[in-house]
């Protein structure tokens, strides 16, 4: 675990947790650093061991040799193979081509030429807006003379490869994605590694689960750090949850947009199909897209003691969510650029870059998880029939609210820039009124 420079006294339920500034962070003492390090700790050791028990010797090897090429566009990554993976669907053509009573067997005879031109469409036109990033647990800032440099545990935390990290000097200290389509195409080294984005998602605590009474809000709003801006049905999942999220002080004041659903799910059933992202751009206008952008900053370390941290952990929008039961959902180290046109459709789902997005992690029962806008994830069909608690709070501002899926607040209006969507119409007064 991290290293306290002392002993930080108890600090009583009732009093607010400390919370990082985004503006002042350049401007933190060593004790200001200090101080919220220690408030925080327990945020940044999950977010440090989240895949602690991966760092075997059996795994030393493979740990080493992807981390150390990450983080790369996805067209890097495979522009050796030929083949990017076998779908059901492209299955399904395959066979219909073949059956004599199915209308695709007038395509008989042309498999070769369909195949090859669903996997290069997939390589040629998404794998370059696909970014494969460093797993969270193996970055870190770290304080050399020049300032804060990212560093990159290439062989993983495990001994005896502790102290064994390279420092990336083309990387800022921050984590956020920039559209290719601002940013442009170049030989540029930043851009060629996915712009600034090298962080998608981060473990960054646990929570306790309230006892459930089968409450169902879907992107409630309310008012972040005000719980009594909650309907008192429930304000039990204030304390337990959203105090758990490691939010900035900026944030609090802003409208958040909170998800509690409690249910009995039979196998197989699960709450959305496919592969997605959070918020698709279709809706979105460059403007707001800037202020979606999620970030992450990660602990200021000890340039010669990896297990000194001197500072905290920086969270800026992004999703949180946290689910009372293990392997309910996956998600990526990858980050979609959500701005090309076609990579996913209006409701985020992005199925067919599941070829180009690398291995997935499984988040297990009360991680608390943060995750960019941009960040694929899935929810994984149950293998057995429960009962499941899952919580997840918005951060980022959104630019729709769609009600007919969503729970409305007395108590905390919409932002006036969010377009309410009813059906297929919208309007952005009818909310409010």
């Amino acid at each position: 675990t991290i290293r306290s420079s002392g002993t930080n006294p108890q600090r009583p339920n009732t009093m607010p947790r400390r919370r990082c500034s985004l503006a002042r962070s350049h401007h933190y003492s060593w004790k200001d650093l200090a101080e919220l390090r220690d408030e925080w700790k327990n945020s940044i050791n999950a977010r440090i061991f989240q895949n602690a028990p991966q760092d075997d010797k059996n795994k030393k090897r493979p740990i080493r040799r992807r981390i150390s090429d990450l983080p790369a566009l996805s067209c890097d990554i495979y522009k050796k193979q030929t083949v990017y993976g076998w779908r059901k669907e492209t299955r399904t053509v395959m066979v219909g081509a073949r059956d004599t009573k199915s209308p695709l067997h007038a395509l008989r005879g042309l498999e070769d030429t369909i195949v090859r031109n669903i996997f290069s469409y997939i390589g040629d036109d998404f794998a370059e807006h696909v970014t494969l990033t460093i797993p969270a647990c193996y970055v870190s800032c770290v304080n050399t003379k020049g300032g804060g440099k990212i560093g990159r545990y290439s062989r993983g935390r495990c001994i005896p490869y502790k102290y064994d990290r390279d420092i990336v000097d083309e990387l800022p200290v921050t984590s956020r994605l920039s559209s290719s389509l601002t940013i442009g195409r170049s030989d540029d080294a930043e851009q060629a590694r996915g712009a600034e984005g090298f962080v998608s998602f981060a473990v960054c605590g646990l929570v306790e689960f309230p006892k459930p009474t089968n409450l169902h809000v879907t992107m409630l709003p309310f008012i972040i750090g005000k719980k009594s801006s909650l309907p008192m049905h429930v304000q039990h999942y204030y304390d337990c949850v959203v105090e758990k999220c490691p939010y900035s002080e900026e944030e609090a004041g802003k409208i958040g947009y909170l998800t509690v659903h409690e249910s009995f799910v039979e196998a197989g059933g699960r709450r959305d199909e496919g592969l997605r992202i959070q918020d698709p751009a279709s809706f979105c206008t460059q403007q707001q897209q800037q202020q979606q952008q999620a970030a992450f900053s990660p602990a200021l370390e000890h340039v010669e003691r990896c297990d000194l941290l001197l500072g905290p952990d920086m969270y800026e929008g992004g999703t949180y969510m946290a689910s009372s039961v293990s392997d309910a959902y996956e998600v990526w180290d990858a980050l979609v650029d959500k701005t090309v046109p076609g990579i996913v459709d209006e409701h985020g789902g992005c199925e067919q870059l599941r070829n180009l997005i690398g291995p997935a992690t499984r988040v297990k029962a009360n991680q608390l998880v943060w995750m960019t806008d941009c960040t694929p994830h899935m929810e994984v069909p149950r293998q057995k029939s429960g009962y499941r608690q899952f919580c997840r709070l918005v951060v980022t501002n959104i630019s729709h609210w769609f009600a007919d899926r969503s729970t409305p607040n007395p108590l905390v209006c919409l932002p006036e820039d969010v377009i309410v969507v009813y059906g297929n119409n919208t309007s952005p007064d009818d909310y409010n009124s």
